[in-house]
């Protein structure tokens, strides 16, 4: 395990030891679960921006029309004996 040494605010280091205190943990344990939940959301938000661009790089103008092709074939009139009843 590698050490990391941080300069705070002595407010803030206050703040971090009373809150690690009241949550049975110690103020490096807080800032390590931090600094992991925030490494964890950054890295989700990469993957979601890459598959986005993947998904935008697929997105041609033709796909669109063919997407929209296959919604209006299924709008057109149903075939025999798949009317719905008059009610």
């Amino acid at each position: 395990m590698n050490t990391l040494t941080i300069q705070l605010d002595d407010t803030i280091f206050s703040k971090l030891t009373a809150f690690a205190r009241r949550h049975g943990k110690s103020a490096e344990d807080v800032v390590a679960n931090v600094a992991t939940a925030e490494i964890q959301e950054i890295e989700a938000m990469e993957k979601f921006e890459a598959m986005q661009c993947e998904t935008a790089s697929r997105l041609t103008p033709e796909r669109v029309r063919a997407a929209f092709d296959e919604i209006r074939a299924l709008n057109a009139a149903p075939l025999p004996g798949d009317e719905l009843p008059q009610l």
